[in-house]
């Protein structure tokens, strides 16, 4: 299992608009044009899409009674409205949405964001597959109401694929998988000409195990 982020800086090319940065796709075309810019730059399929919008996050974290968030130092931020002391701690919504929005607190800015949002995501599938939320009618129901209306997914995507997706996002965020920032040259969130076009090939072929080295938390090459 891999889970991997592109920086929404990334620099790519555009159908009709030419190369600017991956966000900017969504701002134009909105989720067809974002999958179909995706496999343009990486020649890989996106065969479902899931969307989480910021009131969405919210719903989801507090529908679940909160989710773990791991800072290595204490986080303020006025921009994301983020207040949180280091070490593990659980968050709820507003919490999780603020530390998965900010980034000027950190030098590496949205290097380091796209870690913070992968570990949010990772905590939302452990919490939601776990257990105590499917055999708990009551916990579930609350779940599933805090969830609807707050996601948008693709046409085919249907119940047994989001079940998948939890599965898979707890499985990389739990050390069992591969959690990754898409190589990068530098941290001015240039893809690596040679080191991404490998990650992303291992990916079409299926030979994730083979990744090694080329996953890493940053996307910087391991030193």
């Amino acid at each position: 299992t891999l889970l991997m982020s592109l920086p929404r800086d990334s620099l790519v090319q555009i159908a009709g608009y030419g190369g600017t940065k991956i966000n900017t796709a969504y701002a134009f075309g909105g989720a067809p044009l974002l999958v179909q810019t995706i496999e343009k730059n990486t020649g890989i399929r996106v065969d479902d899409y899931v969307e989480v919008g910021f009131g969405g996050l919210v719903k989801v974290v507090d529908s679940l009674g909160g989710v773990e968030i791991c800072p290595k130092t204490d986080l303020k931020d006025k921009d994301s409205g983020l207040d949180v002391k280091k070490g593990c701690q659980t968050a709820d919504g507003k919490t999780a949405l603020a530390y998965s929005r900010n980034r000027h607190t950190y030098a590496t800015q949205d290097i380091q964001r796209v870690q913070s949002q992968r570990e949010v995501l990772g905590s939302i599938a452990s919490s939601a597959k776990s257990p105590w939320t499917v055999v708990n009618p009551f916990r579930y129901m609350r779940v599933a109401s805090g969830a609807s209306g707050s996601l948008q997914i693709g046409e085919n995507v249907g119940p047994i694929s989001l079940a998948r997706f939890a599965l898979a996002l707890s499985a990389a965020m739990s050390g069992k998988g591969l959690n990754c920032t898409v190589p990068l040259r530098d941290f001015a969130v240039t893809w690596d000409p040679e080191r991404a076009p490998k990650m992303f090939d291992y990916i079409k072929t299926d030979r994730t195990a083979d990744i090694g080295s080329l996953c890493t938390q940053d996307g910087l090459p391991k030193k």
